[in-house]
């Protein structure tokens, strides 16, 4: 059967190359799994002695053989192979063979490397569940918020200083020594709504002063917008005892959330 030529529309296409083609094709596959399992044996191997140098519980034990910065920069160096193999061999060429990742742990030289950065215990522990060890070694170039939260008797398994004792809790006021008084919410008002089955909210008008009460309960809607604030009480703007805030925080929370939706009307908080 003729070729088909340059230019022509309507000559027969014939097959003649495609066995040839074929076995081009099976010859690539046969020299990326090749490669494939030179890689898998190569990672393998780094990641076994990687591993030599961390026990159970992540931590670089000292064995004298290398230094920890070196021995870090070979699970580094691991990691980032591992990643770069599965995204130019295995998923482009898939033997179906399954291609498992190596465990990279993180050593105590990098947990040292990230509480000298600013991030206590238990915020370490978390981010080594999350992030892979290139991440974990990048972070401290991310620069940490100063919170002033006192994180001395927190662990890797828990974080004290996130619990709130409500005997000892008491609100704060947002400068240090401010002693406005405190803003009350109509208890009755919000008692009587849940009672009903209905869901209160509190309306905050944009001015106000500290001798009248800007603030209102009224039965929420479906189509009532609102702004939900969280993590007041860890940052000791919360009340344990009564619903009442201090002036000042009212004034700091409605800043913040002016902020977000930038409306002059009043706004459910």
């Amino acid at each position: 059967m003729p070729q088909a030529t340059s230019g022509s529309l309507h000559a027969p296409v014939v097959t003649t190359s495609l066995s040839g083609r074929a076995l081009l094709v099976r010859d690539r596959q046969k020299n990326y799994i090749k490669y494939e399992t030179r890689i898998r044996t190569c990672l393998a191997t780094l990641a076994f002695f990687f591993k030599r140098h961390v026990s159970f519980f992540g931590r670089m034990k000292s064995l004298g053989l290398v230094r920890p910065e070196i021995g870090l920069s070979f699970g580094i160096l691991g990691n980032a192979l591992d990643a770069a193999t599965f995204k130019l061999v295995v998923e482009p060429w898939p033997t179906g063979s399954g291609w498992i990742v190596n465990a990279w742990p993180t050593t105590d030289s990098l947990r040292g490397h990230l509480r000298a950065n600013g991030r206590y215990a238990r915020a370490v522990a978390r981010l080594e569940d999350s992030c892979k060890l290139d991440t974990l070694y990048f972070l401290p170039l991310l620069r940490q918020p100063i919170t002033g939260v006192d994180h001395s008797a927190c662990n890797s398994e828990q974080c004290n200083a996130e619990n709130i004792d409500e005997a000892t809790y008491e609100s704060s006021h947002i400068a240090r020594f401010c002693t406005c008084k405190h803003i009350n919410v109509d208890n009755e008002t919000v008692v009587s709504t849940l009672r009903k089955g209905e869901i209160p909210v509190i309306l905050l008008y944009p001015s106000f002063s500290n001798t009248v009460s800007p603030l209102t309960v009224s039965q929420a809607y479906e189509d009532t917008e609102y702004v939900a604030i969280s993590h007041v009480w860890q940052d000791k703007m919360g009340n344990t005892r009564f619903n009442s805030l201090p002036y000042c925080v009212l004034k700091h929370l409605r800043t913040l959330v002016e902020r977000r939706v930038q409306r002059s009307c009043k706004v459910s908080v």
